[in-house]
């Protein structure tokens, strides 16, 4: 094999392997640290800050242990009506991530179709006027990273409902790919295209 097609090829398969090194940017991504019950208000618990903002007796944001997605906890937020309950956490990453894509995932068991949830990484968001029903859903939401810190913050609006109406988040994840990940893609590419331009030749 002639050494620069032997290179090409190296720098691709480098570079295809970009997308399975990530940085997971979540402390306690699945709550497993966090205090069962009632929570806050400006509790940190886990790595997460909980804040309920009413003083109403039946708003509530905490840890449970069912329903949970996967481990042994989740979180959940209960309110009446409109009222608004957050937890949040701030994430601190490397400089060399500024302006970076990231990805958010989480899992949400929503208890009821008039609930919204909003979904704020630094002045970014994504706001839910309607969640899915019937277990646990995944949702994904795509960030651009800018400095760090950053503040992560799941707003839950309890609807217009007349009742305490319960949502479950776990398992939230925010990934973003190491700069040297992005480099190998570089590679890869350049690699490409050279293995291309031979094969023109």
């Amino acid at each position: 094999m002639m050494p620069w097609k032997a290179a090409a090829i190296l720098a691709m398969l480098l570079g295809g392997a970009w997308s399975a090194r990530a940085d997971q940017l979540v402390t306690d991504s699945s709550f497993e640290n966090i205090a069962l019950g009632p929570i806050g208000p400006d509790v940190t618990s886990g790595g997460w800050i909980f804040n309920p903002y009413s003083a109403d007796s039946g708003d509530s944001v905490g840890g449970v242990s069912s329903p949970v997605h996967s481990g042994s906890q989740a979180a959940y937020f209960t309110a009446y009506n409109e009222t608004d309950i957050d937890i949040s956490q701030l994430i601190n990453f490397s400089s060399a991530l500024n302006g970076m894509p990231a990805v958010l995932t989480f899992w949400v068991e929503n208890g009821n179709s008039n609930n919204q949830l909003t979904v704020t990484l630094g002045t970014q968001s994504q706001f839910y006027s309607s969640l899915a029903t019937g277990g646990y859903m995944e949702y994904t939401v795509n960030f651009t990273l800018g400095t760090s810190p950053q503040t992560l913050l799941f707003d839950f609006n309890g609807g217009d409902g007349e009742s305490p109406t319960t949502l479950y988040l776990d398992d939230v994840s925010l990934n973003a790919p190491e700069p040297a990940s992005m480099a190998l893609l570089g590679a890869g590419l350049l690699g490409l295209g050279l293995l291309r331009r031979r094969k023109a030749g």
